[in-house]
């Protein structure tokens, strides 16, 4: 989408902060929405602040990211006790897009996976 001569992305990741055009506001205003953590950025595909299944999907992966950024680092269970946690939270946003399903899915088994080689 193209503001004011700027080019947007719908959903973009930015030094771990999850960006959104803030699908409420248009056609009558344009804003971004940044959300700081999984739960926020949860809670926006929950509410709807994204819509259109490749852009929940995208913002779905990236709230799984998130999450394992946000994961207790001390100790392997609890990282990924976190991130299971936070898996069904994310899946939970939305039961029927297959997309977030996807997406989520695919960050969680490659983030465990690079777990398993460190």
């Amino acid at each position: 989408m193209k503001v004011n001569g700027r080019n947007y992305k719908t959903v973009w990741y930015e030094n771990g902060t999850v960006k959104m055009i803030d699908q409420h506001l248009l056609p009558f205003k344009f804003a971004v929405f940044s959300s700081r953590d999984y739960k926020a950025t949860s809670a926006a595909i929950k509410s709807m602040k994204v819509r259109g299944a490749g852009a929940i999907g995208a913002a779905a992966g990236f709230a799984m990211a998130q999450a394992f950024r946000q994961a207790p680092k001390s100790g392997e269970s609890k990282f990924f006790a976190f991130a299971e946690k936070a898996r069904r939270e994310i899946r939970a946003t939305r039961p029927t897009a297959v997309d977030l399903f996807y997406a989520v899915d695919l960050v969680f088994s490659t983030a465990a996976a690079q777990a398993d080689l460190a």
